[in-house]
């Protein structure tokens, strides 16, 4: 007891710190001198010092086989360092998650243990007993991961129930009972010591879970009423043996930390897969717009189109290891997510169903230099980035990149003549990707005056020319439904008046389109200059070639035209959206090679196209009626000559070496898709 006597008059083990404490209290002036005194007798009482010792220890030991360490201050609390200077490509972290799920949409296509692609209509392999919400692809698979999925069947089966009478989110209750299931599974030590020491690799302790940050606070109320609902029908429903107030702090920590399961290897949703019988099957409405939404998923594989296509997000995950890696809009590592048995045939695979973060370096790293992640799309502007993260993840991002302003009086001189392109700041990322260049001298862009007035206008940094907030917002606003119009026609399945919108975008929007050297449009000329007298219009402006809504309208048209065999246009399209990465330089190791998987997977893309085009060259199909499909829908689309076959082979050569050593940098060089990559 806090008295020092225990509950039977006795001594208690803590009477003596009591009674030092009580001493120094009652001779002392002030408090301060009895303080060492106090500390003594809240350890004894509390044992706070000696948790957070073993607290560090277990940190340490686990983190020992990595080039890292933990570190702590004021401003960032709790991050990751690294222990020496590390190069670019280095495994920064490999964390064997500690449960995963996949989305609702993906629990008949994928198999739970694997991650490989079911056959379809073939599910000979599906646990009944949680109501057909678990697939394998094979029995061994089946068996394997029984031990654990046990634990979870029970519940898993009253899951779509619960989830729809509350509107939680399915793939977080479904990852907040594999977590219970993984805590129950290590209870059971003696039962699964076999099972768990013949596994790939041991999934991370259900302790790392339990001691991350919930943010249960910042949560909306709204959300945390519905949770609570859940989790009281977990309880009662699906016999969870947790406490309500514990499941709904987990459920707060997993919203909070987790992170997305991607797979290259699976078709993204929104188009239709073929399989050996060709078969098809179509995604659903919600998942086609949610594809649509991703700016993925519209890679079309007939025709000739290149087979790889970008990352699709199939389900979540709990790190709690790499979660200790925080966000930064300018991160020096990268991560990849996938099953702990890519690249293992069956007999080689040992353990139940788990997946793997591997974090590593996109650039060299200093000793002691802070290893950060990032949670969201880079290529969103600041504002949207800043919400995306405030809602998913409960914080405001404070990075360099978001924390970065540009003013008239801070902007560096530029004596050049030509549009500047490539970012130079951390700032200048954020500010080409939404600007609007200058309608007057067409060498830089507008930025926003720093008043505390919101209707304040815009100014160029090179010749002050000023553009009213009405205007810009206006243009802005009628550019994004311009590209929304394309996204719901290809959605719709409307490829020609998906492309028809998205060309008619650029023209209208892009600056990149215009001029005689222009990347697609040769014909479209340059809006009309604005005078000093004359009054700013539409009609004058048009969005820096780095805009953020160019970048989002262009795999449209990509993809319309390797749909429909229009490789001239694709490869067009492919060019632009990889140098506006480049330009942007946001991993930016050298210019020309960044450890970004977005980056990768184009850069392996457009190396196709160039391929397929040089071949398409070869055999006389590029000319000629039929060759340009999209000449019937715009009429021409001008500035792309009739290409040569050695350059597009040597383009290819060029962007599949970038594409290979980014691969590297991303999934490691002895990744099957880097060696993929490297021997096509």
């Amino acid at each position: 007891m806090s008295s020092g006597f225990g509950l039977n008059g006795g001594r208690n083990r803590c009477f003596t710190f009591f009674q030092e404490f009580m001493k120094c209290y009652t001779q002392a002036d002030t408090r301060e001198e009895c303080r060492l005194q106090f500390e003594d007798y809240q350890e004894c009482l509390y044992h706070r010092k000696e948790r957070a010792r073993e607290k560090k220890e277990r940190y340490d030991r686990v983190l020992s086989q990595w080039p890292i360490k933990l570190a702590a201050s004021k401003s960032k609390g709790r991050h990751v360092v690294a222990k020496h200077d590390l190069e670019a490509g280095t495994t920064v972290i490999s964390d064997t998650g500690t449960s995963f799920a996949l989305f609702k949409y993906f629990t008949d296509e994928l198999c739970l243990r694997c991650l490989r692609t079911l056959p379809i209509r073939k599910h000979t392999h599906v646990c009944k007993g949680c109501a057909k919400q678990t697939y394998y692809c094979s029995q061994p698979c089946q068996d394997a991961d029984s031990l654990r999925h046990a634990f979870e069947c029970a519940a898993v089966r009253q899951l779509p129930g619960i989830s729809g009478m509350h509107s939680v989110d399915y793939a977080l209750l479904r990852l907040l009972v594999g977590v219970l299931a993984q805590k129950a599974l290590e209870e059971e030590q003696t039962k699964v010591f076999a099972a768990v020491s013949e596994a790939s690799a041991s999934p991370t302790s259900f302790v790392f879970v339990r001691e991350l940050l919930a943010h249960r606070n910042a949560c909306k109320k709204e959300w945390l009423e519905a949770v609570t609902k859940a989790a009281e029908d977990l309880r009662e429903d699906a016999g969870v043996e947790r406490s309500v107030d514990e499941l709904v702090t987990l459920a707060c920590q997993i919203n909070s930390n987790s992170h997305g399961v991607t797979d290259a290897n699976v078709a993204p949703r929104g188009e239709q897969k073929q399989t050996d019988e060709n078969e098809e099957r179509s995604a659903s409405k919600k998942d086609k717009k949610e594809s649509r939404e991703s700016g993925k998923g519209l890679l079309g594989s007939g025709g000739g189109a290149p087979s790889v296509s970008s990352n699709t997000t199939i389900g979540v995950g709990m790190f709690p290891l790499a979660s200790m890696l925080n966000h930064s809009c300018i991160p020096n590592c990268s991560y990849v997510v996938e099953s702990v048995y890519t690249g293992l045939e069956q007999d080689e695979m040992r353990g139940a169903a788990a997946v793997r973060m591997v974090v590593r370096t996109n650039r060299a790293v200093k000793e002691g230099e802070e290893l950060c992640l990032s949670y969201v799309d880079l290529m969103l502007p600041k504002q949207e980035r800043r919400f995306e993260l405030l809602k998913s993840k409960n914080f405001w991002c404070n990075c360099e990149r978001c924390e970065a302003t540009i003013s008239l009086e801070s902007t560096p001189s530029d004596s050049s003549e030509e549009l500047i392109t490539n970012a130079r700041t951390a700032a200048e990322i954020d500010l080409f990707l939404n600007a609007i260049v200058c309608a007057r001298c067409r060498v830089d862009v507008y930025v926003p005056v720093v008043h505390e007035d919101p209707n304040e206008p815009y100014n160029c940094r090179h010749c002050l020319h000023e553009l009213p907030k009405s205007i810009h917002d206006t243009f802005q606003e009628n550019a994004a439904r311009e590209v929304e119009s394309a996204f719901e026609f290809m959605g719709a399945g409307q490829a020609a008046l998906a492309a028809s919108a998205i060309l008619r975008y650029l023209r209208t929007y892009d600056f990149g389109s215009c001029g005689p050297n222009a990347f697609l449009f040769g014909s479209t000329p340059f809006p009309p200059q604005c005078s000093s007298a004359d009054p700013v219009t539409a009609d004058h402006l048009r969005f820096h070639p780095n805009h953020h809504t160019t970048f989002n309208a262009l795999p449209v048209l990509m993809n319309c035209g390797t749909r429909a065999g229009d490789f001239r246009l694709a490869l067009a399209c492919s060019e632009r959206i990889v140098g506006i990465m480049q330009r942007t330089r946001i991993h930016g190791s050298d210019g020309e090679v960044g450890g970004w998987h977005e980056y990768a997977e184009h850069a392996l893309f457009l190396s196709e196209l160039a391929e397929i085009r040089a071949m398409v060259i070869r055999e006389g199909l590029e000319s000629g009626s039929g060759a340009d499909p999209f000449m019937v829908w715009e009429g021409s689309i001008g500035g792309i000559e009739d290409g040569d076959a050695g350059e597009c082979e040597a383009m290819a050569v060029k962007w599949r070496e970038r594409a290979v050593k980014s691969l590297g940098l991303v999934y490691g060089t002895e990744h099957p898709k880097t060696l993929a990559a490297a021997m096509t």
